[in-house]
Formats: structure tokens, C-alpha cells, sequence
């Protein structure tokens, strides 16, 4: 399955090399975005952190990459799924997706709009509920319809991808039924490193 220009480079690859990039993308670029871009080390502990992110982005990163697997091995085909505009489509559904979800956070008040605005804030909502949204929805949805589920390695890892997700899922749920301090998972007053190291 080909994914819009510069988001196939997450495709193709051998599930190890997948789940490297899909680390590198949550949690890793997220952590490196707090230090470079606010001068901070995000919590990764559950008393300060989402579960959902941490370690809740270790299962989801399992679960994409096994996914990967799956759409790596369809045929080349002119299905509505593997058309550029249906591919279009999807981002444009991601970045609105995006852009409610931050509003959400605003209006419920969960974060503040200078947090959402922060660089973490900014990475979280547009890179991974935009850009990764979309990687996540196409590949779901070529795995429902485009895979020969009567192979052997395709339900293998599919099964696997459907627990991973699941277990980011379970995570996701669990964040919004307990209580925890969650005033370091977005910041309003941050500067990026080289401001810091200049005072």
C-alpha cells in the first residue's frame, strides 16, 4: 500500500524496523520535543503521565508496525483504499480530528489553550493525531478490506496488532476514570533549550 509522499517511509520495512520508527515517532520524538523545545524531561511515570502515552505508546507502536505487516504483503491493486485521493481524504479527517480534539481539551477544561499551543501540545495533537492518525486509520482500514485473512502470517499478525492496539485502547479508557496530577503532561510557561542555555 502506498501512503502519501513522505508517510511511506513507514512502510515497507521488516516489523523490528517499523516498530524502531514507530518508537521514534511516540514516545521518543515526543521526549526529544520536550527537552529541545521546552527545556524539560516529559514524566513518564502513571502519577504524572497519561497512560495512554506512556507506556500506552509502546503497545499502539506494536500494534501499527504488526499492522504494517499485514498491508505489506496485499497486492498492488486500484482498490478504494490504496487510491491517492481516498489517502487525501484520510489526512484531511486526521488534521480535523486534530484540530476538535484540542479544542476538546480547551472546552473540558483538561488543558489550557497555552499548553495546547506548547510544543509538546503542538507535536502531540498535530503530529500524532493528525500525521499518525492517518497512517493508523488507512492501514486499519486496508487490513479490514484488503487482507487475505485466510493466510496464516496475515492472522498472525493481525491478532497481534489487534492486541497491541487494544492494550493502548484499555489505557486510553483507564485515563479517564482515575485521578492524577497531570499539570506536567502539557506546560504554559516553557523555553526552548537554547533560550534556556543562554541565560
Amino acid at each position: 500500500m502506498d501512503l502519501l509522499l513522505g508517510f511511506n517511509l513507514i512502510t515497507g520495512h521488516s516489523f523490528f524496523v517499523s516498530l524502531i520508527i514507530c518508537w521514534a515517532i511516540t514516545p521518543g520524538a515526543m521526549i526529544v520535543v520536550g527537552i529541545i523545545g521546552e527545556s524539560r524531561l516529559i514524566p513518564l511515570t502513571p502519577s504524572r503521565q497519561y497512560l495512554g502515552f506512556s507506556p500506552g505508546d509502546f503497545f499502539l507502536g506494536i500494534g501499527v508496525a504488526s499492522g504494517l505487516q499485514v498491508v505489506n504483503r496485499l497486492p498492488d491493486s486500484t482498490a478504494w483504499w490504496n487510491q491517492r485521493w481516498f489517502h487525501l481524504m484520510a489526512l484531511l479527517a486526521a488534521a480535523i480530528f486534530a484540530s476538535v480534539m484540542m479544542r476538546l481539551e480547551v472546552a473540558s477544561g483538561g488543558h489550557t489553550a497555552k499548553e495546547m499551543y506548547s510544543p509538546v501540545g503542538l507535536y502531540h495533537s498535530l503530529v500524532l493525531y493528525g500525521g499518525y492518525g492517518y497512517v493508523i486509520g488507512v492501514v486499519a482500514l486496508a487490513m479490514v478490506f484488503g487482507a487475505d485473512w485466510s493466510d496464516e502470517a496475515t492472522q498472525q499478525w493481525g491478532a497481534l496488532s489487534a492486541v497491541g492496539v487494544g492494550l493502548f485502547i484499555i489505557l486510553v479508557y483507564l485515563d479517564g476514570r482515575r485521578e492524577f496530577d497531570s499539570s506536567e503532561t502539557y506546560v504554559e510557561k516553557w523555553q526552548p533549550i537554547w533560550r534556556r542555555s543562554a541565560t
